[in-house]
């Protein structure tokens, strides 16, 4: 039986200079060839399901004025190059005190023009590019008069030669006593961690990287049985 070599494109095929079995075998190869492309559109699905399975991680930062001032806390946010966006469910620990109170997030619409607006805030891992505000208020106990303060961290990326900053105080109002302190620009002090595992896709993700898993397989069973020689 006389060999066949093949790519696969488009032929044009004379049945006429075959014999019947080499025709044969010519159209068994031709008809597996048409699984390929099939079996390559669930391999691709499946990579771009498993490249894109990120999800919201959590992340601590912190940070140590030049005064010691010490402000921490976690975060959870969206990792992207440098920025983390979509910044929500905020703590914030201030000198080692915990405020467990009502914490909202807030952004300068401009930097450098101080114009907040809610939401729209964004972390940097180096710290020169932050624009939040961590604004905060509540009760130590039940029987005192409270507090309120915030954590801000802005940059002038829109102000040439202006230096990114951080800003942090706490007012207690029991005591009627104000800490605060402001850095400028940032020293090596600010720390963003991952606390998310890493590569570790949620249920609704795993189910359908296995789905398209299991169906890339099945293609490419029946690429290698049409493949197989019938003797």
């Amino acid at each position: 039986m006389p060999s066949i070599s093949f790519c696969y494109k488009p032929l044009t095929v004379n049945a006429a200079s075959f014999s019947p079995d080499s025709l044969a075998l010519f159209l068994h190869y031709r008809a597996a060839m048409k699984t390929l492309p099939t079996f390559l559109m669930f391999t691709a699905i499946s990579l771009v399901f498993a490249v894109s399975s990120a999800s919201a991680n959590t992340f601590a930062y912190s940070y140590s004025f030049e005064k010691g001032l010490i402000v921490s806390g976690t975060f959870d946010g969206t990792a992207n190059g440098n920025l983390i966006n979509d910044i929500s469910n905020v703590s914030v620990v201030f000198n080692g005190e915990a405020l467990n109170g009502t914490i909202s997030i807030q952004s300068m619409v401009t930097p450098g023009q101080w114009v907040f607006q809610d939401g729209g805030a964004y972390i940097s891992f180096d710290g020169t590019q932050n624009n939040f505000q961590f604004n905060f208020y509540g009760n130590y106990t039940s029987g005192d008069a409270g507090y309120y303060g915030y954590v801000a961290s802005f940059w002038g990326g829109q102000e040439p030669g202006t230096q990114p900053v951080i800003s942090a105080f706490l007012v207690d109002k029991t005591t009627i006593t104000f800490s605060g302190a402001t850095d400028g620009p940032l020293n090596k002090s600010w720390l963003i961690t991952d606390l998310s595992t890493p590569s570790v896709p949620d249920s609704g993700m795993t189910g359908g990287m296995l789905l398209f898993s299991i169906f890339g397989l099945i293609g490419f069973t029946g690429l290698k049985r049409k493949f197989t020689k019938v003797t």
